[in-house]
């Protein structure tokens, strides 16, 4: 009974996954839609209509893994809690803040998110600071914490990652140094040093979906499969659920894009993600944050879409996508150092879930 169980479970996701490869085929062949096609959001009913068979192919992709499951589910690490609720709750308004600035002062949203403005300069401070932090684990983690040397490896990795993103965020300091764009970088649409600007189609959704993989489909993952899937020497590396919930929140931030069946499944696949850490949560005030959380993603989807007025440049919202996906690099950073406890940090966070609990 337990393997036709199984079996049914993996026939709906293989259909599931089929039914999204039809979809970029049917891109490719019938609608000659671009895999990383940008411009105003198109609403007729073909592309209405493949939206909605993406989110339900989607939908049946992980309806067959999690089939069977438990809600026994913990998002937030107890020994965090309260410093863990009041972070994402934090984010969650900062999101909505950027949302009334949208609809009521589209200048100056438009202004936070220009060259060496706020959004920019915290995007590269957050993505310097999980640099810091990954190479000082990789130095200071010592071999009898069971942290094999592969896992060390990939702390180093992660560090050379986040510097080199954070170096290009802010094209390698060129503009505080006045360093002259060399000749063959000045083909890139800002004419600066940095590369992804050579190919900033293709480099910006290899980003966007490498980061949506990595933050938040790596803890659902972990979640469904916690003993079969990552080895002993990934298991460290892997983020939290509650990285997924921060970050979650930038993935509604979409105009441009929105017609690129890649930001479709993100932002979908976001929704099914959260409804099944909603469900499976034994904690009732994890389930609100959550709830919470999803709602705010359809809101904030539905009006970035539907106030194309608003945009003093059409791509000013992959700033603020940016932005928050940073955020939660750099809360999966630290809650790497505090789980490795190579900072005595157990003290504070006592005392702030003992004294400070407004949950």
């Amino acid at each position: 009974m337990k393997k036709r169980v199984k079996l049914i479970n993996v026939l709906i996701s293989i259909f599931g996954v089929m039914g999204i490869i039809s979809v970029f085929i049917t891109d490719k062949l019938f609608l000659n839609i671009p895999v990383l096609i940008e411009g105003f959001p198109n609403f007729n009913s073909d592309y209405i209509l493949r939206s909605i068979l993406l989110f339900i192919f989607l939908c049946l992709m992980f309806i067959g893994l999690v089939k069977n499951k438990k809600n026994d589910f913990s998002i937030f690490d107890e020994n965090l809690n309260v410093i863990i609720k009041l972070g994402v709750f934090t984010i969650h308004i900062l999101s909505i803040l950027f949302l009334f600035l949208f609809i009521f002062d589209p200048y100056h949203f438009d202004a936070l998110s220009r060259e060496d403005y706020p959004i920019e300069w915290c995007s590269a401070i957050f993505l310097f600071g999980s640099s810091f932090i990954f190479l000082f684990l990789f130095f200071r983690t010592p071999s009898t914490r069971n942290i094999s040397n592969i896992t060390k490896l990939g702390f180093l990795l992660l560090s050379f990652l986040f510097f080199t993103i954070a170096m290009e965020e802010v094209s390698w300091f060129q503009r505080i140094l006045k360093i002259e764009t060399p000749e063959f970088l000045k083909t890139n649409e800002q004419n600066e040093i940095n590369f992804h600007n050579l190919y900033s189609d293709i480099s910006e959704n290899v980003y966007y979906f490498g980061s949506f993989v990595f933050l938040i489909v790596f803890p659902f993952l972990n979640f469904l499969f916690p003993k079969c899937l990552f080895s002993k020497h990934l298991k460290p590396i892997i983020p939290k659920p509650f990285v997924a919930i921060i970050v979650a929140v930038g993935y509604s931030y979409n105009f441009d894009m929105w017609n690129s069946i890649i930001t479709q499944i993100t932002f979908f696949s976001c929704l099914i993600i959260l409804s099944y850490f909603a469900y499976f949560s034994k904690c009732r005030i994890e389930r609100i944050l959550v709830l919470f959380s999803l709602l705010l993603l359809i809101v904030q989807q539905l009006i970035f879409l539907n106030y194309p007025n608003n945009y003093v440049r059409l791509w000013e919202i992959t700033e603020y996508k940016e932005f928050f996906i940073t955020v939660g690099f750099f809360a999966y950073s630290l809650n790497t150092l505090r789980t490795l406890d190579l900072i005595k940090i157990s003290k504070i966070i006592n005392y702030l879930n003992l004294h400070f609990n407004p949950f």
